[in-house]
């Protein structure tokens, strides 16, 4: 709605930062690397650079499964 796009956005930022850094960073990083790649580099790429997450990822695995994150709350 209008006016409201500096709450909504200061609310989003909010809830990123509250992820793991290191992960949000590879993602990011991720995103800025492969976007001039072809398909399929882009995709061994990623494979590389996210198997590195895969600790963080099992550990928000875990802690989804005991009930954080749930219906958008984290």
């Amino acid at each position: 709605p209008r006016g409201q796009a500096r709450d909504a956005a200061i609310a989003l930022a909010r809830q990123l930062a509250a992820f793991p850094q290191a992960t949000l960073r590879a993602d990011r990083e991720s995103a800025y690397r492969q976007w001039d790649l072809p398909m399929g580099e882009a995709l061994l790429q990623e494979w590389e650079r996210g198997r590195q997450r895969i600790p963080d990822a099992l550990e928000g695995a875990r802690r989804f499964a005991g009930g954080a994150g749930r219906h958008g709350q984290f």
